[in-house]
């Protein structure tokens, strides 16, 4: 394969190829959906008002480049947790994959050697599935407040909301948030720490 411009060649003579994907990193090992969106189209001699009678074509398979061709891409994935022990190649499936490292494997294919087709996007991203806690707290100990500690896996430091349920307190502070717990302390508006129960909700991923 080659690149011409900004599109993805099939080299001359050649009716199938192989693109493969830099290693990339997710920063830490976790599950994660990865997904891809392609375009594919086939060179025609298409120009714009050519053919007064299509000029306003509505074919949703038509795009800049030609005629967009679904099936000409298939793609395989392979997945590491430490970039040194790697899985074999297997065929890719949105979906989930346990792993930090990842790359991928795009075989375009024609259907013959005069079909001159072009790929034009291949886009691919990671997702981590959003995970929320509720607990139900109470802070009995003013000088420390009370440590809240996540039932839940974050893989990152969770956006947190309190919300005061009894006692004297109107503001509530949160201190050493990590992704395993947090610690909370209420106050009045004085900034004098008072005991009372709460509820907490932890947003994140």
């Amino acid at each position: 394969m080659y690149i011409d411009g900004a599109n993805l060649k099939l080299s001359t003579g050649e009716l199938s190829a192989k693109y493969i994907t830099p290693v990339r990193d997710n920063g830490y090992i976790a599950t994660f959906k990865i997904a891809i969106t392609t375009i594919v189209t086939v060179s025609g001699s298409l120009a714009f008002d050519s053919d007064p009678a299509t000029r306003f074509s509505d074919d949703a398979s038509l795009r800049f480049s030609g005629a967009e061709v679904l099936g000409a891409t298939s793609f395989e994935v392979k997945t590491s947790d430490d970039n040194i022990t790697w899985s074999d190649w297997i065929a890719w499936q949105q979906g989930d994959y346990a792993c930090r490292y990842f790359q991928l494997r795009m075989t375009m294919t024609r259907s013959s050697l005069s079909q001159n087709l072009a790929c034009s996007e291949f886009s691919y991203y990671t997702d981590l599935p959003s995970v929320d806690e509720n607990q139900e707290g109470e802070v009995t100990d003013t000088g420390t407040g009370e440590v809240i500690t996540f039932t839940k896996t974050f893989h990152e430091d969770p956006i947190i909301n309190v919300t005061i349920l009894t006692g004297n307190a109107y503001v509530w502070k949160a201190t050493s948030l990590s992704t395993t717990g947090v610690t909370i302390k209420l106050y009045q508006l004085d900034g004098t720490s008072v005991v009372g129960t709460y509820r907490i909700h932890a947003h994140g991923v």
